[in-house]
């Protein structure tokens, strides 16, 4: 079974269980992977910038949701397990790189998943999180562009 898939049924059952006992599924499933299905990869850092990579348990891959952007409740950090923010480089350029750095509040570290679009929307750009040229290959760029709809600024979020 794919290591994406199996973590996914195991959030399932996290939350069914979860909400069996009046527990907030949000703080039930904490953590997780950020899954491009076009590509069947995860958002992982190498030398500080995101990529898309085979899907693992590792700190670089593992994310959960931080604080909420003040007066934006819906914008919110995404933090990894090697409590690195995800930003946005380059004040909102097309094109420009992903990557992962002390959380410092800046508002290019701030996030909004829209769970319709399922699209990853960065607070100081505007622009959604893709992958560079569409690519599906291992190490690929994570980057920012103008929402368009192409299945590589699709991402399924499970924490």
């Amino acid at each position: 079974m794919h290591l994406f898939t199996r973590k996914f049924l195991v959030g399932l059952a996290t939350l069914s269980t979860a909400s069996t006992l009046g527990v907030n599924p949000a703080q039930a499933a904490s953590s997780g992977q950020i899954y491009n299905p076009n590509s069947g990869r995860c958002v992982g850092i190498a030398s500080g910038l995101a990529g898309i990579w085979n899907c693992t348990t590792n700190n670089d891959q593992t994310w959960h949701w931080g604080q909420s952007y003040p007066n934006w409740s819906s914008y919110r950090q995404l933090i990894n397990g090697n409590n690195k923010c995800l930003g946005a480089q380059g004040s909102g350029l097309v094109g420009a790189r992903i990557d992962a750095s002390t959380c410092d509040g800046g508002y290019g570290q701030y996030w909004y998943y829209n769970s319709s679009s399922l699209t990853v929307e960065n607070f100081g750009s505007t622009q959604v999180m893709g992958v560079s040229g569409g690519s599906t290959a291992n190490g690929a760029a994570v980057v920012q562009w103008t929402s368009n709809g192409n299945p590589d600024q699709r991402w399924d979020i499970y924490f």
